[in-house]
């Protein structure tokens, strides 16, 4: 498919693997799924609707690893920006938010929530989406030494 360079059917497969990954138990091939959609997207898509399916991705890994704060940013972040462009989720995303951010208000101070929310609501989208962008990086960059 990519040699085809349909790049918006690559990264939406992409998408759907990963999901499939997550849900299977593999969060690592799940990540790794979602950030190259999430690559291709920025660099030739810009598909809003696959932004906020990758931030619901990763929001759920990062709270499947126990950074609570950074997936109650994604969460936040992703749901703010599903409202604006009214797009639904996917159908796994639609089945386990409401189960995700109720398990997530469980584990953290009401004071976590209210700053995640609030950094989510003023702080722009697209940044959020470059600071993921930034982490990928930093994660897959090779390791001298």
């Amino acid at each position: 498919m990519r040699a085809a360079r349909d790049r918006f059917g690559t990264l939406n497969t992409l998408c759907f693997l990963g999901e499939a990954a997550e849900t299977s138990g593999d969060h690592a091939r799940a990540l790794r799924l979602y950030r190259d959609s999430m690559r291709i997207n920025r660099e030739f898509v810009d598909s809003r609707d696959r932004l906020v399916q990758y931030l619901e991705g990763a929001g759920r890994l990062a709270e499947a690893r126990g950074d609570f704060a950074r997936a109650l940013l994604l969460l936040v972040a992703a749901r703010r920006e599903r409202e604006r462009i009214r797009v639904p989720g996917t159908p796994l995303e639609q089945e386990t938010a409401p189960d995700f951010l109720a398990r997530i208000c469980e584990r953290v101070p009401e004071s976590a929530f209210t700053r995640a929310s609030e950094v989510a609501r003023v702080r722009p989208f697209d940044d959020i989406v470059a600071d993921e962008l930034a982490i990928a990086r930093e994660d897959d960059a090779p390791v001298n030494g």
